[in-house]
């Protein structure tokens, strides 16, 4: 039987402090198996509630067989730039730690794109 899912509203409300500001990146850490996963979907979920659309969220999952080629910051980029609509647009990355300098996309993710939200 499934476990209930707990909405975890002090973190939510973390995670919602320097909504919508493009110099804002939000990291969750934890030890394996400890709910980061499910924060970072509860918070796409609030977005969705609040009106913005899936077309301005962007979620990798680098644990997916379907990114395994996504090995490098200049991957991960790319794997950005093909989702990118071009407005406000919500950028999730788990397991990010996977992807080689994973930190110097994100700072060209602040440089080179105005408009995102991390």
């Amino acid at each position: 039987m499934p476990m209930a899912e707990v909405i975890r509203k002090i973190y939510l409300d973390r995670r919602l402090s320097g909504r919508g500001r493009p110099d804002t990146v939000k990291i969750i850490t934890g030890m394996r198996r400890s709910g980061k996963t499910v924060l970072m979907k509860q918070y796409m979920d609030l977005l969705r509630g609040s009106g913005v659309p899936d077309s301005q969220m962007i979620y990798l999952n680098f644990e997916s067989r379907a990114l395994a080629h996504v090995t490098d910051h200049l991957k991960l980029l790319e794997e950005i730039d093909k989702k990118y609509s071009g407005r406000r647009t919500y950028v999730f990355l788990d397991e990010v730690q996977t992807v080689k300098h994973w930190e110097k996309a994100v700072s060209s993710l602040q440089t080179d794109y105005p408009h995102l939200c991390r």
